[in-house]
């Protein structure tokens, strides 16, 4: 007799793809697997292999959205069918991200900070009771990844980049999209793919990018527009997100959208804004996730989803918000250059935007840390990349050393610091740190400290 295990998500793009991420570790359990999930997003489940039944509801005509327990007892009732019933819904809105209906919307920000701290994809496998083993979120077929090969092919350019527009959320829109797009085009030979979720406000958004990108270049060359204004028409769901497996380089702001390429090894360029870099990006692969200078944005990460400018800090302009304002046209295209594999923009990118790096996973494994050691002499540190994505630092530093970690001195090395890195192993010539999550970023960072707060730099 079947054992079924139903994962309920009636949320949006990325809600969904978080939640196919248990899917895998449920059937290795043995279970066959349900999918309950919402029109029009439940398309991100299709041709999943590891969806044995997709249920899908409409939220508001099957579900009572007015009042919230006979929305619960209807889940409830719809669990007792199964042997395990993972219910997902509000795993990251409500936990790690703020409605104003919410008393915690309104507190202080050191305390929003300290109950929304923490990662998604780790609540949603906690809720799920898998470990934290991550893989593919969305999958193709044939007839999708030959249009898109196509598409990539027609799009033309040295290299073709994928780019994200989000929705009306005002911390979640680049102000400058258009420029950054047009520097892109202009100055790596990149074909831009403008993409998103299909509606009617992306759709007008593109159209006013295109329109600023064909006035800074003189001609739409590059520009791919790749938006419909609904999800019946050319470009709908599931062609953008199949797209965005064929880009040789993914950038967006913090929106569903590229949850599908989360774990591909396709170069990703995330700007987090209410959210931080551990809340979102913490365990992807390939991925360079740029963020607000805190000390120029003291209010990021806010873990607020805002419904107007009314409880955002808008940029100078008044164009956008602060946070995700605070990133640069600059600092953006130096990321991209990185993440497509130039070494040495790698290392500049790093020296000079540092304040806006909230993590680097796997941009490039050959990065270097340099500086000084205990003795004088050159030292060097090259993190090794494990097959979890985790960094060990082999120090070359005698276990007796003096370590100097966020401002403090220890005797022998501290396990953990910030629950970022920790000890792995210790001999009397040699101490190895494994840094948890934080990327190359956070290793040189390390290794600075480690040499009694030498500018180290990547080389």
């Amino acid at each position: 007799m079947k054992r079924w295990a139903t994962v309920a998500r009636v949320g949006s793009v990325g809600d969904n793809l978080m939640a196919a991420s248990v899917l895998p570790l449920l059937r290795r359990q043995g279970y066959s697997i349900e999918v309950i999930s919402a029109t029009p997003c439940h398309v991100v489940f299709l041709h999943n292999p590891h969806v044995d039944k997709l249920s899908v509801i409409d939220v508001n005509k099957d579900l009572d959205n007015t009042k919230p327990v006979p929305w619960q007892l209807w889940w409830h009732r719809r669990s007792l069918q199964s042997d395990v019933f993972v219910h997902l819904s509000h795993s990251c809105e409500l936990k790690h991200c703020l409605l104003p209906e919410q008393s915690w919307f309104w507190w202080p920000p050191e305390m929003r900070r300290k109950i929304c701290a923490g990662n998604y994809l780790e609540t949603v496998h906690d809720i799920a009771q898998v470990p934290y083993e991550f893989g593919p979120l969305f999958f193709e077929n044939d007839t999708e990844h030959e249009l898109a090969v196509e598409t990539k092919r027609q799009a033309g350019g040295k290299y073709v980049i994928g780019w994200v527009l989000t929705g009306s959320r005002i911390d979640r829109r680049f102000p400058n999209t258009a420029l950054a797009i047009a520097r892109l085009i202009k100055e790596l030979d990149a074909s831009v793919i403008i993409t998103g979720e299909p509606s009617i406000d992306t759709f007008n958004d593109a159209k006013a990018i295109m329109a600023q990108v064909m006035k800074q270049n003189g001609s739409d060359k590059g520009f791919v527009f790749a938006i419909s204004p609904d999800n019946s028409l050319t470009w709908g769901l599931r062609r953008s997100l199949v797209q965005l497996l064929h880009c040789d380089l993914v950038i967006s702001p913090d929106t569903g959208p590229p949850w599908a390429v989360a774990f591909e090894q396709v170069p990703k360029i995330m700007m987090v804004s209410n959210s931080s870099a551990e809340n979102v990006t913490k365990h992807w692969r390939n991925t360079i996730t740029l963020q607000a200078d805190r000390q120029r944005v003291p209010c990021f990460p806010c873990h607020r989803l805002h419904e107007d400018k009314s409880t955002c800090v808008s940029n100078a302009e008044d164009t956008g918000a602060k946070c995700i304002s605070d990133i640069s046209v600059e600092c953006l295209v130096r990321a991209a250059q990185a993440a497509l594999g130039d070494a040495k923009a790698l290392t500049e990118f790093v020296r000079e935007f540092r304040s806006n790096i909230g993590d680097i996973s796997g941009a490039s494994d050959q990065f270097r840390v340099q500086g000084p050691d205990h003795s004088g002499s050159d030292h060097s540190v090259r993190p090794v990349r494990d097959d979890h994505g985790r960094y060990h630092l082999d120090t070359g530093f005698s276990a007796d050393h003096q370590w100097d970690l966020d401002g403090t001195v220890y005797a022998t090395p501290p396990s953990p610091v910030d629950g970022r890195i920790r000890l792995v192993s210790s001999t009397s010539k040699r101490a190895v740190l494994e840094v948890i999550h934080g990327g190359t970023a956070l290793a040189d960072e390390v290794v600075r400290r480690i040499n009694g707060g030498q500018n180290a730099q990547a080389s």
